[in-house]
């Protein structure tokens, strides 16, 4: 079906929100019998948006004068043309579709499109989430078992190799606060944290440092490094310190 330049261009007013602009995307006006329209996402195909016209049987109940009268009701199924749109993603699933009352319904249905491709596009990664959570697990694990030597006193050598580990981490978080825009506030109270634990070297045995500075890294990761990023990055640098 080929469509008026003016429904063209109410497609392309759709698809020109907050998140997106025309050049996104890829509208095809598709030869496929019954598909309208169909919309592909250009940074990702498989997400998209169609629109089709179809049957569909509808089931109806016969509501004349004999079936009242007698009081038998029956149901049967009728053909209705219909306007669907088909969407990736859609409001739940990866493939949903709608019906539409008209073309123009189905266009109106763009914009939700859109929104969830933003949702989606922001989602956290499962996979990511768990190497984080295994890394959480892994650092627990560290703090928890039993260090060498865990009444014995950091040497010179061993402070300064530590004080370097730390420094890093610290450097770290910085960087982070300047690349994700983050809370100063965050940024104060992770460096509170980490010259903490860096005075702490100076007066704890081995045993007692690593098992609170481990829980007070743990902790910083938890509550204040908020983001997937974040909190991946700093994941990384304090396993590194706790080798």
């Amino acid at each position: 079906m080929k469509l008026k330049r003016s429904v063209l261009n109410k497609i392309g007013e759709e698809l020109e929100t907050e998140n997106f602009c025309k050049a996104d995307f890829e509208i095809t006006e598709s030869e496929k019998k019954g598909s309208i329209i169909k919309i592909t996402f250009k940074a990702k195909p498989e997400y998209y948006f169609e629109i089709i016209e179809t049957t569909i049987r509808k089931k109806r109940i016969d509501r004349s004068p004999f079936s009242t009268i007698s009081g038998l009701t029956q149901e049967y199924e009728e053909e209705e043309n219909a306007t669907l749109t088909i969407e990736s993603p859609g409001n739940y699933k990866v493939i949903e579709s709608h019906q539409a009352s008209d073309l123009d319904s189905a266009i109106d249905r763009i914009e939700y499109w859109t929104i969830n491709i933003r949702d989606e596009l922001i989602a956290p990664d499962q996979d990511k989430e768990n190497d984080i959570e295994d890394n959480l697990a892994w650092l627990q694990n560290q703090v928890d078992k039993e260090i060498e030597n865990p009444d014995e006193k950091f040497s010179d050598d061993e402070i300064t190799h530590l004080n370097k580990k730390l420094d890093n981490l610290k450097n770290r978080i910085e960087e982070l606060e300047t690349k994700l825009g983050g809370d100063e506030s965050i940024n104060i109270a992770a460096q509170e944290t980490i010259q903490k634990t860096k005075d702490d070297l100076n007066f704890y045995p081995k045993g007692i440092w690593y098992k609170t500075a481990g829980n007070k890294l743990i902790n910083l990761m938890k509550s204040i490094i908020k983001t997937q990023e974040g909190r991946q990055v700093i994941a990384e640098t304090v396993k590194n310190l706790l080798k």
